[in-house]
């Protein structure tokens, strides 16, 4: 988590809750997009 500009821990949940977004309805206007779960870590 050093490297990480968001201290806290990535869960399920998180990924979970982008995966249901893309799903929905107001993800429709995305194209071509990369969508990155990684608190910030680079």
């Amino acid at each position: 988590m050093a490297a990480q500009c968001l201290k806290e821990r990535i869960e399920p949940e998180h990924v979970g809750a982008t995966v249901l977004f893309l799903a929905s309805d107001d993800a429709r206007m995305c194209t071509g997009d990369e969508f990155w779960i990684d608190a910030g870590w680079r």
